[in-house]
């Protein structure tokens, strides 16, 4: 596996759907699973899988590839009320990484585009909003929920993400190395640099 590391909003998942078009190999965890791995990860798209149809969905993606260099994206063991099982997680953890910076406006608007489709987003989002309680004070979270009826949606992302997942995740990927990073709001020359690396790669093998 090649994992993709990144900030919440990095498009990670866009990434990895263009590397599939340009003809690599993809696992996309977070689809076969239904949940996109956070507290507001159902938001918009239904419930999370069920945890045979989320090993059915990785078998089929991993049995139909080309090749033995397969992208993923990084994520937590688990992912919604899924687990990822341990063949493919600690492959995952051994595995090169690459880190993906993406700008706090375009990740951003990146999570708005995704998270507002359905007509019931808003109400999923103050649940899931309530689930952070542990985490986040109840003024804050009243605070985000005001600025959500007053429709600046944007800005309630912008300070969850500095506030809360930023930090969070800079945790989890401080522990990593990583092949290389990559500084690009632009998908497609984010897949460039990942090819030309592929390519290196390749050639010191």
């Amino acid at each position: 596996y090649v994992v993709l590391q990144g900030n919440t909003g990095a498009g990670k998942t866009k990434i990895l759907k263009e590397l599939k078009n340009r003809g690599y190999d993809i696992l996309d965890l977070e689809g076969c699973a239904n949940h996109r791995g956070s507290f507001l990860g159902s938001v918009g798209i239904g419930n999370c899988n069920s945890q045979k149809t989320f090993e059915s969905l990785m078998y089929n993606q991993l049995k139909d590839r080309n090749s033995n260099l397969v992208f993923v994206e990084g994520e937590s063991k688990r992912i919604g009320n899924v687990l990822i099982p341990n063949y493919i997680y600690d492959k995952m953890i051994k595995s090169d990484r690459i880190l993906i910076n993406t700008s706090l406006d375009t990740r951003a608007k990146n999570i708005v585009d995704e998270y507002t489709v359905s007509k019931d987003w808003k109400d999923e989002v103050v649940k899931g909003l309530n689930n952070l309680k542990k985490y986040i004070s109840e003024k804050e979270i009243s605070t985000y929920i005001s600025m959500l009826e007053d429709n600046k949606t944007k800005e309630v992302v912008k300070d969850l993400m500095e506030n809360y997942y930023d930090p969070m995740y800079k945790k989890g990927q401080d522990k990593y190395e990583y092949v290389f990073n990559i500084e690009s709001d632009d998908i497609n020359i984010v897949c460039d640099e990942i090819e030309n690396w592929i390519k290196k790669h390749s050639e010191h093998k």
